[in-house]
């Protein structure tokens, strides 16, 4: 949903779109300037970041679980949190004609449009579980020297597994939607739910030692300011090289995972129901 909002803004510097700038702007180049063949493990479309900190969707993402988007341009900004962080230097430097800020509300509001006239909401939690695939491939192999550890990532991975198959189905299950009518009362139920496979994946007691933190996918770093970690307290507890509290939050990722799982097969029963009678009327 965002590259594709990105794909239909002209980025002002160069006239292409904000998508193509931005691919650019995250391509490995060579000190000479050329381009790097792709590694095999970089993506080829452009790289959306986690959330961490340090802004408002915080509360909103870390604690209750809605989901967020944070977006914005970077660039050299060497005033920021400084007595020169202001119009001035605004108006005279970073954005003299401030047509970064009208890009930036074209894409805002591209977003906020496509949200709210998506008959189904445009979620991918298919994406979504493949990343989470990826982030425990790669702590296993930050692990694979701890028996201890590798034990207890085992539920995880099980769980995983298990995200990832629901959320392939209930992608089936929401892709073939628009071939069928779909009752008004239906979708609302579908858009409903979807927000909730999120919410979901927070864990009540929050994160070891971060009671405030309850996201078990996402939170910032215990020790990276606003950067966020993937599986946070799988991460810190082996930081810590805390066995108890590493079994502890690899039960509550597991449970959380299956939490998720159901209430996509939940949004996967509701998308079938709700296309079987047009499929019966073929």
């Amino acid at each position: 949903m965002i590259r594709a909002a990105t794909r239909d803004v002209a980025d002002p510097n160069t006239g292409d779109s904000v998508y193509d700038a931005w691919i650019e702007n995250t391509t490995q180049k060579t000190p000479e300037g050329a381009r790097r063949s792709p590694t095999p493990e970089s993506s080829p479309k452009a790289p959306v970041g986690d959330l961490g900190a340090g802004s408002d969707f915080s509360p909103f993402f870390d604690y209750a679980g809605i989901p967020s988007v944070d977006v914005g341009f970077g660039g050299q900004y060497g005033v920021y949190h400084s007595v020169y962080d202001d119009f001035y230097w605004m108006k005279h430097f970073g954005d003299p004609t401030f047509a970064y800020h009208v890009a930036l509300a074209r894409i805002l509001g591209t977003l906020a449009l496509r949200l709210d006239e998506s008959d189904i909401l445009p979620f991918d939690y298919a994406n979504y579980a493949s990343n989470i695939e990826r982030n425990l491939s790669e702590l296993a192999s930050h692990a694979a020297q701890n028996p201890d550890a590798l034990a207890a990532l085992k539920s995880v991975q099980q769980a995983s597994a298990q995200f990832a198959a629901s959320a392939a189905r209930e992608s089936d299950a929401l892709h073939a939607i628009p071939y069928a009518p779909l009752d008004p009362a239906a979708a609302q139920e579908i858009n409903r739910a979807l927000p909730q496979v999120e919410q979901a994946l927070l864990e009540p007691d929050g994160l070891t030692g971060r009671p405030w933190f309850k996201h078990t996918v996402f939170a910032p770093g215990l020790y990276a300011g606003y950067a966020s970690e993937s599986l946070p307290g799988l991460t810190d507890a082996l930081d810590r090289n805390d066995p108890a509290a590493l079994r502890r939050e690899a039960d509550s990722l597991s449970a959380a995972l299956l939490r998720a799982s159901a209430r996509l097969d939940d949004i996967s029963r509701l998308a079938h129901e709700a296309t079987a009678p047009a499929l019966q009327g073929h």
